[in-house]
């Protein structure tokens, strides 16, 4: 309610922070809106102040083209989880050349980006979208802007003062690979698999395909830890 929103718009202006929700991801979450508060998503999120260049709204599947201008005048972030859009079943956002800043999110449908933007591009074609994969090779790129702006750090970049975050990839190309066609080999060729190295601020966490500590007990840990959620699901049942 009001008294919620109260309280974020406090937090978010005292931290500098910025706001992420899931907004419009059902088309439910709009007319809720509408009957509760008799007024839009994005509307009531602007009058309590929570729009600004580090909001980030995942979904938005059933945003209105108002809703989509007011992300827009304030440099929010759109980001489109086409994985979890199609496995729960809520529609495609069909309006992504509409907004200013798109970046690509998987909402916990896994954690594999290359696959998330395959995704995203073949379902975007097969709704009948004209972006290419240079277009959501950008959406990809853009996490690291969507970064900067909550984190005022740099991020993408190899250059002074910038984050030392890198992936080292051993990819076998089929084609020759240039400038022009980089894109399409992200979107038809590369892979989670070609992934051999990864340096996060400058440390090392996965060197030569193998990461520097035993994987084993967090899986192990990560099995009870959904043995017990699931209990708690059952009990509220």
């Amino acid at each position: 309610g009001d008294e919620a929103l109260d309280m974020l718009a406090e937090a978010v202006g005292s931290t500098g922070r910025g706001l992420h929700i899931h907004a419009a991801e059902d088309s439910y979450d709009s007319s809720f809106s509408h009957h509760l508060y008799g007024m839009g998503l994005i509307e009531r999120l602007e009058k309590f102040n929570l729009l600004n260049d580090r909001t980030i709204c995942a979904h938005g599947v059933h945003l209105t083209d108002p809703d989509i201008e007011r992300l827009n005048s304030h440099n929010c972030f759109l980001v489109h989880n086409a994985r979890s859009n199609m496995n729960n079943g809520v529609g495609y956002n069909e309006k992504l050349s509409a907004f200013r800043n798109v970046a690509l999110g998987t909402d916990g449908i896994g954690s594999d980006m290359f696959e998330e933007m395959k995704f995203a591009y073949f379902k975007h074609r097969d709704g009948g979208g004209n972006y290419g994969p240079s277009d959501f090779l950008r959406f990809l790129h853009r996490g690291n802007g969507m970064l900067e702006c909550n984190f005022s750090r740099k991020f993408g970049n190899i250059e002074k003062d910038s984050c030392a975050d890198l992936v080292i990839y051993d990819y076998q190309y089929p084609t020759p690979l240039v400038d022009d066609n980089i894109a399409g080999h992200f979107v038809f060729g590369l892979s989670s698999r070609d992934v051999k190295t990864v340096i996060i601020n400058g440390i090392f966490v996965y060197e030569d395909r193998k990461f520097p500590f035993d994987i084993k007990p967090i899986y192990e840990e990560a099995s009870r830890a959904a043995l017990r959620l699931w209990q708690r699901i059952d009990d509220i049942k």
